[in-house]
């Protein structure tokens, strides 16, 4: 770009991140008090400062570090850079949480990248350094008709050729070697180093869900430690969620822990739209992988094949098990729906169907395979006691663990409750009135949230289903 842009309005600004998003282009803002104004920065109104912060009268950092931002924006054609005063854009402001000035922010799109709060000279260049991957452009070119007709070089220039940029790749190279060489990128966990870090990644920039996954630990503790990889895993596996880790025992991170009451680590919560929704404690990877797989891996119900992630192998298998359940062959749909989990251990629709499968196993109305311990194409009509309740067990797992793995999905909740009512009747045959109670209660209870959670056909069968099962319990 080569030029600084002053940002007079909201518009601009949405205008300006919009457009360098659909050039695949950073955005570097530099929030200023003009020189001549008293820093009259509002209290900030972050649901989340934590600590106090000094202010001071005037901003004289701004005259060395306003010269060095504007040329660094000759330097990087890659990228845009942009003025914003935050005594005009009040708005903006407090969007941001922007409380001290100069505050400089890289964007990608509207999601924070890095960024730095009242650097010194070398930090900005560091920042810059570490940020934008690509090199320089020459800082100086043929003016036009200057009688020059050399070529402009228009390419990257060698890091030496350019005594701002070698500086800071210097000094970043003293505290992390790696950086200059590896900007920041989808699908790693970021560490929070400041409160502006963790307020900006926490506020949500658009009306789409804001998942963020933040894991609170002290470098000392092997349970963090050991915990750490799956972590990193996950964030290459999820790479539209946000990761992010927070040292709990020193600056920002032990205010931030102390904020959220986190005296136990690792700890991991998650925040949707800035506040904490689910969360877990300790270094079980399982646990881990269960929380992502419950949260992050829920598909599209409606139209499961539409959903990137899952396999068109597993969302192919489905279909054949959706085929030989309707015409009757239960025990092969039940096989279907095996290798559509297998191939989509996140995936909640599978797993449902499979339990409905199994149920339809114990009724004897189906054929069975040698996942059910039938030999396939036998019709089964007074299947062994033994294996009834194996396939019941099956069932109650499977319509359990579809629950857990999309809990907004009221048709799981349907097979659950469905699950519960076949083990009442059995509980029931044995004349334990105790265990019928329970098994009617815990089927109410997931009807209660299929009606909530439900439209159209599947709402009447949950509301028809919920007043049986309402007037049994009164029966008892």
């Amino acid at each position: 770009m080569g030029t600084v842009m002053e940002i007079e309005s909201t518009r601009e600004w949405k205008a300006a991140l919009k457009s360098a998003k659909a050039a695949r282009m950073l955005t570097f803002a530099m929030f200023y008090v003009p020189r001549s104004k008293a820093c009259k920065v509002r209290p900030a109104r972050s649901l989340f400062l934590l600590v106090p912060i000094s202010r001071t009268s005037t901003d004289a950092p701004l005259e060395v570090l306003g010269p060095i931002f504007s040329q660094l924006a000759s330097q990087y054609e890659n990228v845009v850079f942009l003025k914003v005063d935050v005594t005009k854009n009040r708005r903006i402001e407090g969007k941001y949480n922007i409380d001290q000035v100069p505050t400089f922010i890289v964007y990608r799109g509207e999601r924070l990248v890095d960024g730095c709060v009242k650097p010194t000279r070398r930090e900005l260049l560091a920042l810059a350094a570490r940020c934008f991957s690509m090199e320089p452009k020459p800082a100086t070119a043929p003016l036009p008709g200057a009688g020059n007709t050399t070529p402009v070089n228009k390419g990257p220039s060698p890091v030496a050729a350019n005594p701002l940029h070698a500086e800071a790749a210097r000094d970043e190279a003293k505290t992390n070697p790696a950086s200059a060489a590896d900007p920041p990128t989808l699908g790693k966990p970021i560490e929070i180093e400041s409160i502006l870090q963790w307020t900006t990644f926490l506020t949500p920039t658009t009306k789409d869900e804001h998942l963020v996954l933040v894991q609170f630990y002290s470098p000392a503790n092997r349970e963090c430690k050991s915990i750490t990889p799956t972590f990193t895993q996950l964030a290459a596996q999820y790479p539209k969620v946000t990761f992010l880790r927070v040292d709990a025992t020193q600056h920002p991170g032990a205010a931030i822990a102390k904020k959220y009451k986190i005296d136990t680590l690792p700890f991991f919560w998650l925040f949707s739209g800035g506040l904490p929704v689910d969360g877990m404690m300790g270094s079980d990877a399982r646990s881990l992988r269960e929380l992502a797989a419950r949260r992050f891996s829920v598909p599209d119900i409606h139209n499961p094949g539409v959903d990137a992630t899952i396999p068109v192998d597993a969302d192919v298998a489905k279909a054949q098990g959706n085929a030989a359940f309707a015409m009757g062959d239960y025990g092969q749909a039940a096989a279907h729906y095996t290798r559509a989990v297998e191939l989509a251990p996140g995936w909640a629709v599978p797993r449902a169907n499979r339990a409905y499968a199994h149920m339809k196993l114990v009724e004897g109305a189906g054929t069975g395979v040698s996942d059910t311990g039938t030999e396939e194409g036998q019709r089964d009509t007074g299947a062994p006691k033994d294996l009834r309740n194996e396939l019941r067990l099956r069932a109650m797992e499977d319509a359990y663990v579809a629950t857990r793995l999309d809990e907004r999905w009221g048709k799981g909740w349907v097979r659950l409750a469905q699950a519960m009512l076949m083990e009442a009747e059995v509980e029931g045959r044995e004349g334990r009135e105790e265990g019928v109670r329970k098994m009617l209660e815990g089927a109410q209870e997931a009807l209660y949230n299929a009606v909530g959670l439900s439209e159209g056909r599947v709402l009447k069968e949950a509301q028809e289903m919920m007043e049986d099962v309402t007037a049994r319990l009164k029966a008892l």
